[in-house]
């Protein structure tokens, strides 16, 4: 597939927004990708069914921060055999107070996501399934992107609204303490993007984006 089939979003505005989003659809696999300037994680879903969602090797090569290339993977699963009904691969979650950037990174063409209101966040979901099934999505989701790859199979990306949670707001503290404390430690004074990953109680991946 051409480079031109690349599709960018972000969450807010031109004044306050997320880290930059890009999907990349190559032939049968698809890389999501996140960038701002302190953080850049992939999300990696093959043909296969295999996806690690890990830093970007150009970010680890940069900040040396494992010594493996291969340790830069920080979840790696397996999908179910592909079917009518879209399995979730991973929720991007976006957190009201957590949208403050303003670089210069959004000179390319975004497609903008409203920013979610207090105490609520924007989940982005990532779905793959057999082939492109409108009725086995609920009413509350909204289209980001639908890529139909070489083979037929169907990745879709869709976002909605939904009051943050108590287990989230757990893991923002205990990621937000860390992040300080490595801050701390580097003399760092700059405010930082920090993406951070879990699986939730309900079994789910979740990616988390806050700044620090």
């Amino acid at each position: 597939m051409s480079k031109k089939e690349k599709y960018r979003f972000c969450i807010g505005d031109k004044n306050k927004h997320s880290s930059l989003t890009t999907i990349i659809p190559e032939k049968n696999d698809v890389y999501i990708v996140s960038k701002s300037n302190e953080n850049q994680t992939k999300l990696s879903i093959h043909e296969s069914g295999k996806c690690q969602y890990s830093f970007t090797s150009e970010y680890v090569k940069k900040n040396r921060i494992v010594e493996r290339n291969r340790d830069r993977h920080l979840m790696e699963f397996e999908l179910l055999p592909l079917s009518d009904r879209y399995e979730i691969v991973m929720s991007y979650i976006y957190l009201f107070d957590e949208i403050c950037l303003d670089d210069e990174i959004l000179k390319q063409d975004v497609t903008w996501i409203p920013a979610p209101k207090k105490n609520w966040c924007v989940e982005v979901v990532f779905c793959k399934g057999a082939t492109f099934n409108p009725a086995a999505i609920s009413d509350e989701y909204k289209y980001i992107r639908t890529i139909v790859l070489d083979n037929r199979a169907v990745f879709i990306a869709l976002y909605r609204y939904i009051p943050i949670n108590d287990e989230l707001r757990e893991n923002v503290v205990d990621t937000r303490k860390i992040v300080k404390e490595d801050k701390t430690k580097k003399n760092c004074e700059e405010k930082i993007c920090a993406s951070f990953g879990y699986i939730g109680k309900n079994e789910h991946r979740y990616n988390v984006e806050i700044y620090v």
